[in-house]
């Protein structure tokens, strides 16, 4: 390490970084800092390391802390800006930065924004006005993402004006769940604005990055001409970093099989190109420094051309370093070339650390680079396996921590992929060169546009077609391939997202063998591959196994564990109900739907059932037919994905239209149907010692088509053990007074742990005798934040407080978790805390 001073700068600014970090418990921020300082104390004591070099480092390491800190307080005091003004309508004024187009849709990042309320002006207020309209107009805001309908005639550097809104960033509520606003922050972006109309851009802004956005917009428009819907996208973008023609379907496909990586311009890419384009210009017999000037020119055009995404500028940095060591006559390092890459960018853009792909793509090379100290066998072959199983098992705790699922087939793809991968590359580069290049030659020598017809128009189009055609086999046979594996058995392993003690547990076991092996190899070589008389390789022999027994109990502390005792999670849905119940290894969920939330299915309910580890449901329950409910089932049988095992739907379902999906989709996915009624129980029992779950029902009492589906909710007791919980939909009150008599009937009323108030707190729901007979220590109130119907009502807030109800609100707290053991039970809310300001 001390032979490679850019990685103990690059792990300085790291570290500096994550003691800063405020997601990051204390102790995971200090050790690692701690053992840092003391490896350059005593390195420095014995003269290993220079004074320069020492006070250099520090200087990188406190550097990096305030630099993080500064830049985070920055945006959070900008985003604070944007909140205050909420959703009216705004004027926008910002420089553009980069602009791209796709799927009908413009997108530009501004930055040096200032934003003002779009009614009045600063000017026209007189000068005894309220400071508070003041503030109104002009305030700075930092760089926003603009998005707009249609194509915007704009080229960065051009000052701007878009009407519009600001679109929400709330911060993700629910484990699992994607964070747009951390997403943002990751780019150094204060916010997102949805623009209506756009001003006549102003200033001539920067020929050359001019050059470059017309230069994409005509490769796409080329590539639409060429190719067909789908192929077109998969082309643009791995060609010109453009995802936005892609379908979901194909994105999600790749995904899933672990080969998405190939759909992202990166490394792989860049490398391709880059280098291919240098030995073309030596083949042509080009000197070495203006060969190696003119591909660092290259690249960094294509790099801004592709959109800058961290993989890219990663890519484009460590190429430009390669050609410029060839340049300066240096060898070239992969590790430090990584290594001040990641300074560039991390000193550049602090945040950039919490961006999922910068992780990735850094760490996927940091891999690369360690697997070169590895003792490696010398065929080739077997050598790239072991490597891309190092690979995987390095990038392993990162792949869970995001995606929460192991494609398990996913390095032998990538082995059938990645093979034919450089042909697909190469077939689109050169068609769309074949296609392209003349024309383009033509309008910058003779300044006027090309002949739209002709033979050798038409000839280059043909020529073009057949080398895409040839791309478009690769891709039938890249779907093929995902659809065989998807249907192999245990394709997907679904572990969860591994907790930080782990994931750094694991990675200081995987470095430490790694260490030990690469020591082990130094050894040998030195010996000469022979072992008599070498303690050291003794030592190394000794401790190996050791290391190996370290390494694989990280591993297996690296999946979601099941949780002990009963745990009940409130989802927070937005306008709606969604709650998941695990106890010995078994899932339930009761409704899970959003009013408020389209897309809550496929954005929160999923997502959180895969970062727990669950992989199906055993039972769903369902109190009644409201969207607010069941949307979130809905979709999960739509997508097949989770299979759930059983469905529980009201006894007044039977018959009632209104369950048609549910029972249409429960009988395509092969899910048990049943219905509940008053005196019914489900038991789940446990092998463990545990207290059983049992869910007892007292209403409804029985069928019958009921017109007002709040007025069939189920109403279900939850025992486990001493603890209690009552579930009651969107029960009225007229209701729960029914339910109250047949509690009565059966012997007494339950003593309530956690009553979950019904209708979202409504004062339509949860009578003053349904709080005196069953006395519950906390009411559980699900609603959207800042929803239409105003819940929870004052009433029902007041009456909770009249009888010395806590009350537990997923609107302020987020995601709401309960754990009980049968007898004690604490509650939690792993998310953002008040929510309101």
């Amino acid at each position: 390490m001390l032979k490679r001073p850019c990685l103990l700068a690059a792990l300085a600014v790291l570290l500096g970084e994550l003691a800063v970090f405020p997601a990051l418990p204390g102790m995971l921020r200090c050790l690692p800092l701690l053992l840092y300082l003391l490896f350059l104390f005593l390195h420095f004591r014995k003269n290993r390391l220079s004074a320069r070099l020492f006070f250099l480092l520090l200087l990188f390491l406190f550097g990096s802390a305030v630099r993080f800190r500064m830049v985070s307080a920055h945006l959070t005091a900008y985003q604070e800006t944007l909140a205050a003004f909420g959703r009216q309508r705004l004027l926008l004024e910002g420089t553009v930065a980069d602009s791209s187009f796709a799927a009908g849709k413009t997108e530009l990042k501004l930055r040096r924004c200032l934003v003002s309320s779009a009614y009045g002006s600063l000017e026209s207020l007189p000068e005894t006005a309220d400071p508070k309209l003041r503030e109104r107009y002009h305030r700075s805001c930092g760089s926003l993402r603009v998005y707009l309908d249609g194509s915007a005639d704009c080229f960065p550097g051009q000052q701007v004006q878009v009407l519009g809104s600001l679109l929400p960033a709330e911060p993700a509520t629910n484990e699992g769940e994607f964070s747009f606003l951390d997403y943002s922050r990751s780019l150094g972006l204060s916010g997102s604005f949805s623009g209506t109309a756009l001003s006549a851009a102003t200033g001539q802004g920067s020929p050359y990055r001019r050059s470059l956005q017309r230069l994409r917009r005509y490769l796409q428009e080329k590539l639409h001409s060429l190719a067909g819907e789908e192929e077109s996208g998969v082309y643009q973008a791995i060609l010109l970093g453009n995802r936005g023609e892609l379908s979901e379907e194909t994105q999600k496909q790749y995904r899933k099989n672990g080969i998405a990586h190939i759909l992202a311009v990166s490394g792989l890419h860049l490398s391709l190109i880059g280098l291919g384009f240098h030995r073309l210009l030596c083949m042509l017999g080009l000197p070495l420094l203006p060969a190696n000037l003119l591909s660092i020119f290259v690249i960094l055009s294509y790099g801004i051309l592709c959109g800058s995404a961290p993989s890219v500028l990663r890519a484009v940095l460590m190429l430009q370093l390669r050609f410029l060591a060839g340049i300066l006559g240096r060898s070239y390092d992969m590790l430090s070339a990584l290594s001040l890459s990641a300074i560039i960018l991390l000193l550049e853009n602090p945040l950039l650390l919490t961006h999922s792909g910068f992780q990735l793509s850094f760490l996927a090379v940091l891999a690369l680079g360690l697997t070169e100290m590895l003792p490696m066998p010398e065929g080739g072959g077997l050598r790239g396996l072991l490597g891309a199983f190092y690979l995987q098992l390095f990038l392993l705790p990162l792949t869970l921590f995001h995606f929460f699922q192991i494609p398990l087939y996913a390095l032998l793809l990538n082995l059938l992929v990645l093979p034919l991968f450089s042909a697909l590359l190469a077939s689109g580069l050169v068609g769309l060169l074949l296609a392209s290049l003349p024309e383009l030659l033509f309008c910058i020598f003779l300044r006027r546009d090309f002949p739209p017809t002709g033979l050798v128009t038409e000839g280059l189009a043909l020529g073009a077609r057949l080398l895409l055609s040839s791309g478009h086999n690769v891709l039938s046979f890249y779907d093929r391939l995902c659809a065989f594996a998807a249907r192999l058995p245990g394709a997907y392993l679904t572990p969860g997202r591994p907790g930080l003690r782990e994931m750094l547990h694991y990675y200081a076991a995987l470095l430490a063998l790694s260490g030990l092996l690469s020591r082990r190899r130094c050894s040998v070589r030195k010996a000469g591959q022979k072992r008599e008389g070498n303690a050291g390789g003794r030592w190394e022999s000794l401790l190996l196994p050791l290391f190996f027994l370290l390494f694989a109990a990280a591993l297996l502390r690296l999946p979601r564990r099941a949780p002990a005792g009963l745990e009940i999670t409130a989802l927070d849905v937005g306008q709606g109900d969604g709650f998941v119940l695990r106890s010995g290894g078994r899932v339930i969920t009761i409704d899970c739907g959003s009013g408020s939330n389209r897309h809550f299915g496929e954005n929160v309910l999923t997502p959180y059932l895969l970062s727990q580890g669950i992989d199906s449901i055993d039972l769903s329950v369902i109190s009644h037919s409201d969207s607010d409910h069941t949307s979130g089932i809905l979709a999960l049988l739509t997508e097949g994905e989770l299979p759930v095992r059983r469905l529980l739907l009201p006894a007044a379902a039977e018959g009632d239209a209104r369950y048609d999906s549910l029972r249409e989709l429960s009988a395509l996915r092969g899910t048990e149907l049943r219905y509940v009624r008053m005196g019914d129980a489900v038991l789940l029992r446990t092998a463990d010692g545990s207290p059983e779950l049992c869910l007892r029902c007292y209403f409804p009492l029985g069928t019958g088509f009921v017109e007002d589906a709040n007025r069939h909710s189920s109403g279900l007791l939850l025992e486990y053990g001493h603890f209690h919980m009552l579930f009651t939909g969107d029960m009225p009150k007229e209701e729960e007074a029914v339910m109250l008599q047949v509690m009565q009937t059966c012997g007494e009323f339950p003593d309530l742990d956690i009553l979950k108030a019904g209708h979202h707190g409504s004062h339509t729901s949860t009578s003053e005798v349904l709080l005196e007979c069953c006395r519950p220590e906390y009411a559980l109130l699900s609603y959207g934040r800042g929803n239409s119907y105003g819940h929870p009502h004052r009433e029902t807030l007041r009456l909770l407080d009249r009888h010395s109800v806590r009350i537990l609100e997923t609107g302020r707290l987020g995601e709401i978790r309960i754990v009980s053991d049968g007898e004690r039970y604490e509650i939690s809310a792993p998310g953002p805390k008040n929510l309101y300001k």
